[in-house]
């Protein structure tokens, strides 16, 4: 069968070719390789006695260093174990700061108001998950880990909170029309940064 035959269609809405969807399904074996490794790494950071967790890191490492990762990635092994540890770090403090200011703003839109029963039980689920990443960035192992002052930290995330909520409002103001305008504006912006980004790279 002819390789450039086309199977799907690709995000672009293109029809894609069988080479195409190989590369495809290799990346998201890789990717979900990465995607175990840093979960494993981020539960063993709360609790080190994680068995579960200690073997999904090492079953991800194990592959990395195979002879399969080589067929099917060229990116070198000793080189994504060393940015592997930083990537986790970072999206575990991204993770838990994001859980504490999503679930502040929903507080606060749900606090004024009588709410029905379904709201309340979101309010519920709300103040329950602000608590858990409060107990998460009071935590000796997170300070430890990213040597953090718990205060500040929730004082930051409080913050931005309350700006992304001003912004909401500011939005539910919008027309249609202007709601259109800005984001195109904003697109706009991104594809200028984007063809920045590519120019200084090469």
């Amino acid at each position: 069968m002819n390789k450039s035959k086309p199977m799907k269609k690709n995000r672009d809405n293109e029809w894609a070719t069988r080479d195409e969807c190989y590369a495809e399904f290799m990346n998201a074996i890789v990717l979900q390789a990465v995607t175990d490794w840093k979960d494993g790494w981020k539960r063993l950071q709360k609790n080190p006695k994680d068995t579960q967790a200690e073997n999904l890191k090492c079953s991800s490492e194990s592959f990395f260093f195979s002879e399969w990762y080589k067929h099917l990635c060229e990116y070198p092994a000793k080189d994504l174990m060393t940015r592997l540890p930083d990537l986790a770090k970072a999206e575990l403090l991204e993770t838990t700061k994001r859980k504490y200011i999503n679930a502040y703003k929903m507080r606060e839109k749900l606090k004024p108001k009588k709410n029905s029963k379904a709201k309340q039980k979101k309010l519920k689920g709300a103040l329950f998950r602000m608590i858990e990443a409060e107990e998460d960035m009071r935590s000796k192992w997170f300070t430890n880990l990213y040597n953090s002052v718990p205060e500040e930290m929730i004082e930051d995330c409080e913050l931005i909170a309350e700006q992304e909520l001003a912004k909401e409002a500011e939005w539910s103001k919008l027309s249609d029309r202007e709601r259109i305008m800005e984001i195109s504006r904003l697109g706009n912006e991104a594809k200028a940064r984007k063809k920045l980004n590519r120019t200084e790279r090469s």
